[in-house]
């Protein structure tokens, strides 16, 4: 893996990381009636898709099983529909994704260079 994948994949990482803390033992009502929490995770899942975005196309084709388009697109559904953000996609993220995303990129990171 060259150096531009690690660093984008420890930005997925850390970001991804950085969300699931904030919203840490709280519900999805509480999250949602606090401003700056919420501007704080999108924040981070905004920084995922970018980061994603920039990973090499060979290091998206050699893990098939990171959903790459969709996290993408969640940066850009974010980024240029900011008004409309449906906080529900934002907590299944928060919920089922971004845990499955973290266990992926530590694996990868983990992975001997071939």
């Amino acid at each position: 893996m060259n150096e531009r994948d690690e660093s984008r994949l420890r930005d997925m990482l850390d970001n991804a990381e950085k969300a699931l803390h904030f919203a840490e033992g709280k519900s999805r009502e509480n999250i949602e009636q606090d401003e700056l929490l919420v501007y704080a995770i999108i924040h981070a899942i905004q920084i995922i898709g970018e980061a994603a975005r920039n990973v090499s196309r060979e290091l998206q084709e050699a893990y098939p099983e990171v959903e790459w388009i969709p996290i993408q697109s969640t940066r850009n559904r974010i980024a240029h529909g900011y008004m409309h953000v449906d906080f529900q996609i934002i907590w299944n993220i928060l919920q089922f994704k971004l845990p499955e995303l973290i266990a992926q990129i530590r694996q990868m990171l983990a992975s001997p260079d071939d």
